[in-house]
């Protein structure tokens, strides 16, 4: 199915000059990116690990942070 994007001008020009530069049309392009974006988008959903990135607020992340950095101290009194 065919679509038209609207894009200013100057990135339509540097677009096409670094597509024409890998021997590309524009179209071939930003099909090749989209290609690479869902293919990302599948990778990301099998990885059980990329499931978990994101996922937190950053209050959250922050309070994660501040455990495992608590649990990284040493405490020199349990090692006399």
């Amino acid at each position: 199915m065919p679509i038209t994007i609207s894009a200013p001008q100057t990135m339509v020009d540097e677009a096409t000059d670094y597509a024409a530069s890998r021997g590309m049309t524009l179209s071939e392009l930003l099909l090749n990116y989209l290609a690479k974006v869902i293919e990302q988008k599948k990778r990301e959903k099998e990885n059980p690990f990329m499931k978990f990135c994101g996922i937190l607020s950053h209050a959250e992340a922050n309070e994660l942070q501040a455990i495992v950095n608590e649990q990284r101290n040493i405490d020199e009194e349990m090692w006399k």
